[in-house]
């Protein structure tokens, strides 16, 4: 079976279009809300289906707010300058591909496999989940893409710096990948036609033009050319020594020495390290996640009504989800300028039910909540817990270093400091040393890891001028799911859908064109 991967982000993390419903408008594009936007219902609803319908439908393209000037330039990268135009038609261009790629792993897998009300092993279903939950976070995804744009800016500037020449076939090429036409003897003379249909796809979704997607295009292949260059000119000489260490950075000799004595007594070495660390490593956020609709909550989240109903002060769960069992705290409600409710939680993600009841009969006896998502959570708001993992020399302070290499392998697992370093007090739990002798493709990863690190100081630099900041209230959320595939609706995938109301038709709707190509290129950072 083909591998499918998600975004990321994009950090991390982002084609075409396939199967879609009887055209379903979207009520209103200025919603924080992704998955759960309101939409017209269809006159002739098709219901879910485990066959998903290969008949192409047309697409209604939200009609953009006559208050936005799409012409308004937002941000300026060396002598290039992007646009709210640019950027709103990039970001439903991204949103689209995303949704593609979960319809064909749905169309792959099948329908019933997707149940995201129960934890699940399947890498197919968890990368569906982690795309639903990508695109609910609409604030974050737009940054994301923003952040990629910038990029791509600088490296086509450093590029004709260095007046670097690209290939006769590189972009072609490029395309060869994105399409998946490796294996195919004639795959150059299969590009033309396929990037033409997709390019229809893109405008049809996106608003895209034909110019922005060979831009997209073309960075991604300078980057390619750039990366080794701009890597070996910065990388440095792959770590030769790391050490695997749990770890406590305290603020005083007073604090370190009431870690130490903690340890010494047999308390868990997560809990000491949220009570007297200073590193936002270990402590996360507290699982502070702010203010949240239901579309940025995790997909499917079971019961998520309980959150908006539940008092302030209260403490909710558990409530399941593919990722585990929630525990979540309300600290505050307000509905924002549609009239949805947001409540201003934090939360805690565990493994098992009985921890998280736990938890929460612990929370509501009045068990600081911060401590113990520090203590408990799963999840990246919960922080590390003091496990920092295998760590490089280069990134520790000398005197931590100085005083582990000093260590027996027969004193390992003991523990070590205080150890005054850099204005603090560490104490350490060294598990392992291990001096690594470097392979060809570690040499490889620093200098990819050097020009990563290269790109995001350009894009941090003063070529960068920032002009407006009004962006993050322009992101776009469509397309929606059931825009992209008709059985990509809510209930489908036990995703909360509110109750259909009346939207005005749009009057740009053009027809989708009739075409499925191969690939779903994804977001990439150059």
């Amino acid at each position: 079976m083909r591998k499918f991967f998600p975004l990321v982000v994009l950090l991390l993390l982002v084609a075409a279009c396939g199967p879609v419903a009887t055209p379903e408008v979207i009520r209103d594009n200025s919603r924080s809300i992704t998955l759960t936007a309101m939409v017209q219902p269809t006159m002739t609803p098709t219901g879910p289906t485990l066959t998903p319908t290969l008949t192409s439908t047309p697409y209604s393209r939200p009609t953009d707010s006559s208050a936005l000037d799409l012409s308004q330039p937002i941000v300026k990268v060396y002598d290039e300058t992007i646009t709210l135009g640019q950027f709103r038609a990039r970001v439903r261009y991204e949103r689209f591909k995303q949704l593609n790629t979960a319809r064909r792993i749905i169309e792959s897998v099948g329908l019933d496999k997707f149940d995201f009300s129960k934890p699940s092993q399947d890498q197919t279903v968890t990368t569906v989940a982690g795309i639903f939950n990508t695109l609910a976070n609409s604030g974050r995804f737009g940054r994301d893409v923003y952040d990629v744009m910038v990029r791509e800016a600088v490296t086509r500037h450093e590029f004709q710096k260095r007046a670097l020449k690209l290939g006769e076939t590189d972009v072609a090429d490029f395309w060869v990948r994105e399409f998946e036409l490796q294996l195919d003897k004639d795959a150059r003379s299969k590009v033309p036609d396929l990037l033409n249909k997709w390019a229809e796809v893109a405008a049809q979704y996106a608003g895209i033009t034909r110019q922005e997607l060979d831009a997209l295009a073309d960075a991604s292949v300078k980057a390619d050319v750039l990366r080794p260059i701009v890597g070996s000119e910065l990388a440095s000489a792959p770590e030769v020594l790391t050490y695997t260490i749990k770890r406590i950075i305290a603020a005083t000799q007073a604090d370190a020495d009431s870690a130490l004595a903690a340890l010494n007594g047999g308390a868990d070495f997560r809990q000491v390290a949220c009570q007297y660390s200073t590193d936002p490593a270990v402590l996360g956020n507290r699982g502070n996640l702010g203010f949240v609709t239901r579309g940025q909550l995790t997909a499917g989240l079971q019961n998520s009504d309980q959150l908006f109903s539940a008092d302030v002060g209260t403490v909710v769960g558990p409530l399941s989800s593919p990722l585990g069992f929630h525990v979540f705290k309300i600290n505050g409600k307000k509905q924002n300028a549609d009239g949805d409710t947001l409540v201003d939680v934090q939360t805690i993600v565990v493994a098992t039910e009985a921890l998280a009841k736990d938890i929460q009969a612990r929370a509501t006896a009045g068990t600081d909540f911060a401590a113990l998502a520090c203590q408990y959570s799963l999840d990246s708001t919960g922080g590390n817990g003091g496990d920092y993992g295998a760590v490089s020399e280069q990134d520790l302070p000398s005197a931590v270093s100085i005083a582990l290499n000093q260590i027996k392998p027969d004193q390992f697992g003991k523990l070590v400091g205080p150890i005054a370093a850099e204005g603090k007090f560490e104490v350490i739990l060294l598990q392992d040393r291990k001096i690594n002798i470097p392979k060809p493709t570690d040499l490889d990863d620093a200098k990819k890891r050097a020009f990563t690190d290269w790109l995001a100081r350009e894009a941090n630099s003063s070529a960068v001028t920032s002009y407006t900041e009004s962006w993050k209230d322009a992101i776009p959320t469509d397309p929606l799911p059931r825009d992209v595939a008709a059985f990509m609706k809510e209930e489908n995938f036990n995703l909360p859908t509110p109750a259909p109301t009346t939207a005005t038709p749009n009057s740009e709707a053009t027809s989708t064109p009739a075409f499925t190509p191969t690939p779903s290129p994804t977001i990439a950072t150059p």
